[in-house]
C-alpha cells in the first residue's frame, strides 16, 4: 500500500511537471520568436546609413585600462589616442571640404555666368510697342470671352494697357487741365 501510494504520488508529481514543461517550452518559444524580431530590427538599424556627424556624437568615451607594469603600453595607449584624435580632426576636414565642394558646385551650376548673360539680355531687350498704348483696331476673336473686349465707340481709340485708378485719374486731371 504504502509503495502504490508512493507510485501515485510521483506520477502525479510527474504529469505536474510535464505540465511545467510545456508551459515552458511555450515560454521560450514566444522568447525566441522575439529575440528572432530584436535581431531583425537590429540588422535593419545597423544597414541604415548614418552620416558621420551622427557618428562622431554617439562615439562613447575611449577608456583605457592601464597596465602599471610598463611605461611603454602607457606611452603606446597615448600615442593610440593622438593618432585616433588626429583621424577625427582628418575627418571634420574632409567633411567640410566635402561640404564646400559641393556649394561651390552648386552656385557654379546655378549663377553661372552665361545664364546670367541670357536672363540680362532678355530683361534689356529693346521693345517695338510702347506698354503705355495700345491700338484696337481690329475685330476680337467670335469666341473670345467678353471681358477680354473692348468696343471702341469713335472707331480707332488709343487706350491705356495699365489700367488702375491712377491712371484714370491723371487723365482725368488732364482733361480739367484743359478745361480752364
Amino acid at each position: 500500500m504504502e509503495l502504490q501510494y508512493k507510485i501515485d504520488k510521483l506520477n502525479k508529481e510527474l504529469e505536474e511537471l510535464k505540465e511545467l514543461n510545456e508551459m515552458l517550452i511555450k515560454i521560450n518559444e514566444e522568447f525566441g520568436k522575439e529575440t528572432n524580431r530584436l535581431y531583425e530590427r537590429i540588422d535593419f538599424y545597423k544597414n541604415l546609413r548614418i552620416s558621420r556627424s551622427m557618428k562622431k556624437s554617439s562615439k562613447p568615451k575611449r577608456k583605457h585600462q592601464r597596465n602599471n607594469d610598463s611605461e611603454d603600453s602607457d606611452d603606446e595607449i597615448i600615442n593610440v589616442d593622438v593618432k585616433i584624435d588626429e583621424k577625427d580632426e582628418k575627418d571634420d576636414k574632409d567633411e567640410k571640404d566635402d561640404k564646400d565642394a559641393r556649394l561651390k558646385t552648386f552656385f557654379r551650376e546655378v549663377l553661372d555666368l552665361y545664364s546670367f548673360t541670357q536672363q540680362n539680355a532678355q530683361l534689356t531687350r529693346c521693345r517695338n510697342y510702347d506698354d503705355m498704348l495700345q491700338n484696337f483696331d481690329v475685330q476680337p476673336p467670335n469666341d473670345a470671352p467678353q471681358w477680354t473686349c473692348v468696343e471702341p465707340e469713335n472707331g480707332n481709340v488709343v487706350y491705356d494697357s495699365d489700367i488702375g485708378y491712377e491712371s484714370i485719374y491723371d487723365d482725368y486731371m488732364y482733361d480739367d487741365a484743359d478745361t480752364f
